[in-house]
């Protein structure tokens, strides 16, 4: 299973381009504020629990039962100002399976995000717990 830590963790706060980004949506154009692109990918993380677990079973299967996969799965990306993702990669991988990894690896690239403010890219990254029971 998997378990993302909590929304304030280290490494889930986005490194701004611009630090006085506007902390509402431009209303002529659009664009959101990094803020709710950051709020956007914690609401993402939660909400691919279960596609990551599907993931934590499918890499499980092969394997005999006392010999569960634990550990983490780090996955950074970059959200342009158009809100396309760019630069989506796994940063690194305790677990010691690659299926794993790479099917974490492609939930994350489904995801999608608002066009924001922001002069560049929005970087984030967040660390996916696996193991049985989490």
């Amino acid at each position: 299973m998997v378990e993302p830590p909590a929304a304030d963790a280290a490494g889930a706060a986005p490194e701004l381009a611009d630090a006085a980004t506007a902390d509402l949506a431009d209303a002529d154009d659009g664009e959101v504020s990094a803020q709710v692109v950051e709020q956007q990918f914690n609401r993402l993380a939660v909400a691919s629990e279960s596609k990551l677990g599907r993931c934590y079973q499918t890499a499980t299967k092969a394997l005999p039962d006392d010999q569960p996969i634990v550990g983490e799965v780090d996955i950074a990306l970059a959200v342009m100002p158009t809100g396309k993702t760019e630069n989506v990669r796994v940063e690194a991988n305790t677990t010691g399976s690659q299926t794993l990894a790479n099917c974490a690896l492609g939930v994350v690239q489904a995801w999608s995000f608002s066009p924001h403010s922001a002069a560049g890219p929005l970087v984030f990254s967040r660390k996916f717990r696996f193991g049985p029971g989490q």
